[in-house]
């Protein structure tokens, strides 16, 4: 375990403000949406202008870093979607080989 490895109780020291209104956030809308040793991904929403963020929290032997991720998602959504298999070369070649193809989008969806 890292020297560092505490849990991280809010991002809010890492990113403080919205990014694009520069509104402080509130520390208490953030919410912690998954968490291993060394990672804890947390959602912000700005109250103001509704913009929000994933902020990717890392823990390392070196210190703490942070990402924040613009996102249209919702927090149940980032928790539903963390958990499916990620996108393989092999399912964008399907996907264009059905759209090169004379069917019709949206019967493939």
């Amino acid at each position: 375990m890292y020297p560092f490895s505490q849990p991280i109780e809010s991002p809010m020291r890492l990113i403080a403000n919205c990014p694009f209104c520069m509104r402080q956030y509130d520390p208490l809308q953030a919410q912690l949406v998954g968490s291993t040793d060394t990672t804890h991904i947390w959602y912000v929403s700005c109250v103001v202008c509704r913009h929000a963020l994933m902020v990717a929290v890392l823990v390392t032997e070196g210190g703490v870093n942070s990402v924040g991720i613009v996102t249209d998602l919702q927090p149940e959504e980032l928790t539903k979607y963390r958990d499916l298999s990620p996108i393989t070369a092999d399912d964008c070649l399907l996907l264009h080989a059905s759209l090169a193809g004379d069917r019709d989008f949206v019967s493939l969806v």
